[in-house]
């Protein structure tokens, strides 16, 4: 006859807990699991409670409705990057008429022998003042573009608000430098007596070229800028190289007919060579060079538009 096993320890445990013994906690565990034969089921329903909320992707109507919500918000930014530019100076916004002053006058005396008979029959003068103004505009838009959303770091740590507000806010106070710089080639004009023409109004299309071109390089430099801070020395001296390589001292025609083509490459050979033509109504620019300045100018939009967006949630990891 086989002997009497001993009893386990669970049993011991079972029979104790029986006798009024308080129930082990591994005891309790198993008949919850005994009791819940499917806990996996009912953690999908406690999760079905819940719900998690992510940014949605909002369609191009409604990036655009947004800011137009926020305009209070660029008006302010761009304001005060115009006051903070010129306060405590003792000529004020006079600057934004002296410094294009002072590189026609240099421009004059170092390339006006040079360049003058390519200068279309205009005074040089002239011809260089009308080629600095959109030069000066995009340099300086594309400069505080790039450097936008670090000048804001410390709101965005505080507030909502469209990250991408930052540069085009930052493209706006140029633009009173240029119409306060403009009141100077007028006075030029009649100086020289270089006649006011009707296709004058024809300038200001070539000035929002010039806002669509620096505003799309501006969101690529201010989204970069954000993580490479190599962008503060990468954007001055590209700007340096692009003033020599634009028609600002020097027209179309001083260029062999071989080398055209590959400087029309450059988008701002069609705004400033269309600005000038505006102006002084000479020179009119190759309808080639204006191709290449608008569909490049779009193309920096909508790609910069876009790796902004892509970016702007990790920007304040690093501002």
């Amino acid at each position: 006859m086989k002997a009497d096993s001993k009893p386990t320890r669970r049993e011991e445990m079972t029979h104790s807990s029986g006798k009024g013994e308080q129930q082990q906690p591994w005891i309790k565990l198993e008949q919850l699991l005994e009791n819940s034969p499917d806990i996996g089921a009912t953690n999908r329903q406690n999760a079905r409670k819940y719900r998690t909320i992510s940014p949605a992707r909002q369609s191009l109507q409604a990036e655009v409705s947004e800011i137009w919500d926020y305009r209070e918000l660029v008006q302010n930014l761009a304001w005060r990057d115009l006051t903070t530019r010129y306060r405590q100076t003792a000529l004020g916004i006079s600057w934004a008429l002296i410094q294009p002053l002072l590189l026609m006058i240099v421009a004059c005396a170092c390339f006006g022998r040079m360049m003058h008979n390519s200068a279309s029959d205009v005074p040089y003068p002239v011809f260089v003042y009308a080629g600095l103004l959109p030069w000066q505009y995009f340099s300086s838009a594309v400069t505080r573009a790039s450097n936008s959303v670090l000048s804001v770091g410390g709101l965005m740590k505080k507030v909502y608000f469209p990250r991408v507000i930052a540069p085009i806010a930052s493209v706006i106070p140029p633009l009173v430098d240029l119409f306060v710089a403009f009141i100077l080639v007028l006075g030029l004009m009649v100086l020289y007596h270089v006649p006011f023409q009707a296709h004058m109004l024809f300038a200001p299309l070539f000035v929002v070229l010039a806002s669509e071109l620096a505003l799309g390089l501006g969101l690529w430099a201010a989204a970069l800028h954000v993580k490479y801070r190599d962008i503060c020395h990468i954007v001055p001296f590209f700007l340096q190289l692009a003033m020599f390589a634009s028609p600002v001292f020097y027209s179309t025609n001083a260029i062999p007919e071989r080398l055209r083509s590959f400087y029309f490459l450059n988008p701002l050979f069609g705004i400033i060579d269309g600005f000038r033509w505006s102006i002084t109504g000479t020179g009119i620019p190759d309808s080639r060079s204006i191709m290449v300045s608008i569909v490049v100018a779009t193309i920096l939009l909508v790609t910069g538009g876009a790796y902004f967006k892509f970016t702007e949630d990790q920007f304040a990891d690093y501002v």
